[in-house]
């Protein structure tokens, strides 16, 4: 058993983790028009959630990356997503959370 006193402070940097997933066969995941305007390596938003906090909630998105398996995907932050790609971004929160309208 651990006591209160043996918790230390972490010193090092936190990495988010990779949620590896297993996506059955036959689910339908939604793909991106293609965007001349811009490169990306975003080949699927698999899925998409927000986590709530004490503070304000937080809304992440499953990323499949183009040449990669669907295991490899994982979860970015909305700010990142904008830095990768802001017109995919927009397009997804237009027609796949068109009641989302983008905000939080």
């Amino acid at each position: 058993m651990f006591n209160v006193e043996d918790l230390t402070l972490h010193q090092g940097t936190f990495e988010t983790p990779c949620l590896h997933f297993d996506v059955s066969i036959g689910t339908q995941v939604p793909r991106l028009p293609p965007l001349p305007q811009s490169h990306t390596d975003i080949e699927a938003v698999m899925d998409d959630e927000i986590v709530s906090s004490s503070h304000n909630g937080l809304r992440l998105f499953l990323m499949q990356w183009s040449g990669h398996r669907h295991y490899d995907a994982s979860w970015i932050i909305k700010d990142t997503f904008r830095d990768l790609n802001s017109a995919v971004l927009e397009w997804y929160l237009q027609h796949i959370l068109p009641e989302s309208s983008g905000g939080e």
